[in-house]
């Protein structure tokens, strides 16, 4: 019965929405096929009258299936045991994006999967806990007096209760979501407009006198050497050309517009090159959209999935990103870009330009698996070229002290998850870890040392060439992400003894100074949104923050009014970014509702109530914490609203668990915070109850 209920409402809403909605702006020619209405504002009631006494029945029936459906829940949430390995999610690529170069490809950011998958971004044991968390949590939020409690304790204990539910409810789409791709018109990707030659012919001549713009940087990096020659192949075709091409191109003159929209004060302007670079978009989503299964191990091909992989971290789609990279890195195996036997028999400017590739391919690797949580996709025994990036003959990266730095650091970033947080490294023993994590600080004291030489060497450099302010505030970010890197090394050392934090003296001070110099770099972003955008998503958002969940944390551990200043000063900086995309503003938001808690936290542990039947608030919030992976403390327990069965306290993380239990679970927990970017976080409003921070507070 329950089924048969969940079937006629499905069905009645689908068949609804069948005789409502249009597709791609024109109504949809399934209605008259199906007998509905044509009108699409009028709703459709598909069912005959004569049904309707049996869906009282089943209206009836509906309290008693909830009570049984929630014991049944609960049965199965207490079948798994605390230590069973979480369950691995696959990525299953949508049937609804066409392989082929022709046909109708229809927008995916119109689908959703709802509940129908668990996101667990590789692997979460927060995710199977949640069921019993939540009904203890439940029973520790009805036995506080809310409504006695002010309101922004209130405000804080709502918005972090709905964090955890966002947890447990957490989706995956079918595939990914190109929201501006058009449908293939006949003959393919070659068909679809251009932006005007009119308006790239000026951009390309100042291109080739030599600037050292941002999008010259860019270009220089998956190492195309003529981006002016392949416009001429889309833009004046005297044959076929390849679809990667049509993806560079596109790519290329999206960031290119979007650069001189930024560093253009006519108004006018903006706006044209702002609608151009929007077109230039379309067309690279309608590409990526429409990827073909398998593809050749071409140059063209890898630098296409390069430039898709940076469109997609820029947009803040992780998972899209590791997904094409991912098809990159298996290109450049397939070709053997990384071998130097069969390098040695190509021609020096092609094995250059694989090496160049290469080593790009394998940087993203890096970062963003530690980002997904997962093991990178290039092993570093299959390598065998030289350990270097060779610019000879790009002027603009022809030193080779930034490159280099930056092959350390993504070297570095794969050894973090797989000797510290991968499920291999967290089950070793604890004295095990901290080794590691002390070798591994070795060589961050010693690569930070060098970054700061490299970092002063570049500026140099740049103010040399009269490189584009949008390339220095590039460099800047850069340290941003490597600090907020090391970060995540020093969590891995353990706290002297004595003393009051989880957390080494190291780690700490490492994530002020990343606090500090985020403070600096967003001083500097004066050129628009598009900029802001790229330092959130690229330097912020790239890796889990590892600084902010930090300081969080100690804050909660020991009430520190300083580090909370910082936490505060950090969200008001945040605040000035919110603007520049939807999910600087999600960022923001799951920023502020940690920065509200904190400063409810260290309000109500710093007070004692005298009714003692009361649950205090800092202890409710303790629990909340908990769930998402930020608390206990080693050797704290859950506080106990209400007595819970031996079941529960074997579920609840945290108790009884050692120091790697805990410190997956706050890597897990940070990680799945920024999971949270893609869901929809219209319910949180954590700026009920703040009073909103003054223009310009840093």
């Amino acid at each position: 019965m329950a089924n048969r209920a969940l079937h006629l409402r499905v069905c009645r809403s689908d068949a609804t929405k069948i005789g409502r909605v249009p597709i791609a702006g024109q109504q949809t020619e399934l209605a008259p096929l199906l007998g509905l209405a044509s009108d699409p504002k009028k709703p459709v009631n598909v069912f005959s009258s004569h049904l309707s006494s049996i869906e009282r029945k089943i209206d009836q029936l509906e309290s008693r299936l909830g009570n049984i459906e929630q014991l049944l829940k609960t049965l199965v949430a207490r079948e798994p045991s605390s230590g069973e390995s979480a369950r691995q999610q696959v990525y299953i690529p949508s049937p609804d994006v066409h392989d082929s170069g022709s046909g109708t490809v229809n927008s995916l950011a119109e689908f959703d999967s709802g509940d129908e998958e668990a996101a667990h971004d590789g692997d979460s044991g927060l995710m199977s806990q949640t069921a019993i968390a939540s009904e203890f949590l439940a029973h520790a939020v009805h036995r506080t007096s809310l409504h006695d409690a002010h309101p922004s304790v209130e405000a804080a204990v709502t918005n972090l209760r709905q964090l955890v539910q966002l947890q447990e409810r957490r989706s995956i789409s079918h595939g990914p979501r190109f929201p501006l791709q058009l449908p293939l018109p006949p003959g393919g990707l070659s068909k679809l407009p251009m932006p005007p030659i009119e308006a790239v012919v000026p951009l390309l001549k100042a291109l080739n006198s030599g600037t050292a713009s941002f999008f010259a940087f860019g270009m220089t990096l998956i190492g195309v050497e003529d981006f002016s020659s392949l416009c001429r192949m889309i833009y004046f075709p005297t044959e076929d050309f390849p679809q990667a091409t049509f993806a560079i191109v596109n790519a290329g003159l999206y960031d290119l517009f979007m650069e001189e929209c930024c560093l253009s004060d006519d108004v006018e302007k903006r706006d044209k090159y702002q609608a151009y670079a929007r077109m230039a978009r379309a067309n690279l989503e309608t590409y990526l959209a429409n990827l073909p299964m398998f593809l050749s191990p071409k140059i063209e091909n890898v630098q296409a999935l390069l430039l898709g992989t940076q469109y997609a971290i820029d947009v803040t789609r992780p998972s899209v990103a590791w997904h094409l990279n991912s098809i990159a890195a298996q290109l450049c195996q397939t070709g053997a870009f990384h071998r130097a036997e069969i390098a040695r028999n190509e021609p020096a400017r092609m094995k250059q330009i694989k090496g160049i590739i290469f080593w790009q391919v394998y940087c993203w690797d890096r970062g963003l698996s530690l980002r997904m949580g997962r093991a990178s996709v290039i092993d570093d025994g299959d390598i065998t070229i030289p350990r270097q990036f060779d610019f000879t003959g790009f002027p603009l990266l022809e030193k080779p002290t930034v490159p280099r730095f930056w092959l350390e650091r993504a070297t570095l970033q794969g050894q973090i998850y797989t000797q510290l947080y991968s499920p291999a490294a967290l089950a070793v023993h604890p004295s095990e870890l901290a080794r590691r994590a002390e070798e591994l600080a070795i060589e961050c004291r010693i690569l930070a040392v060098e970054g700061k030489a490299v970092q002063e060497e570049a500026f140099a450099y740049l103010r040399k060439i009269n490189s584009s302010a949008l390339v220095d505030l590039f460099v800047q970010g850069d340290e941003v992400q490597f600090l907020a890197t090391l970060t995540l090394v020093y969590r891995a050392i353990p706290a002297p003894p004595g003393s009051p934090s989880r957390f080494s003296n190291e780690c700490l001070e490492t994530a002020r100074r990343t606090m500090r110099r985020h403070r600096e770099t967003v001083a500097m972003l004066n050129y628009g949104a598009y900029m802001k955008a790229i330092y959130v998503h690229r330097n912020l958002m790239l890796a889990p923050f590892a600084p902010f969940f930090v300081l969080f944390c100690h804050i909660v551990e020991t009430l520190s009014g300083d580090d909370l200043g910082m936490l505060q000063e950090f969200v008001a900086s945040l605040d000035l970014l919110r603007d520049s995309s939807e999910t600087a503003e999600k960022l923001c938001r799951i920023f502020q509702v940690f920065r509200d808690v904190a400063m409810v936290y260290v309000e109500a542990k710093s007070q004692r109530r005298e009714d003692q039947n009361d649950v205090p608030m800092g202890n409710q919030l303790d629990a909340y914490l908990s769930q998402l992976g930020f608390m206990p403390m080693e050797g704290q327990s859950m506080p106990q609203a209400v007595p819970p069965t031996t079941t529960d306290v074997l579920m609840l993380p945290g108790v009884g668990s050692g120091p790697m239990t805990q410190m997956e679970d706050w890597f897990l927990g940070s990680r799945s915070m920024f999971g949270l970017l893609e869901e929809d976080l219209g319910q949180i409003d954590p700026m009920g109850w703040m009073p909103p921070p003054s223009s310009g507070t840093m």
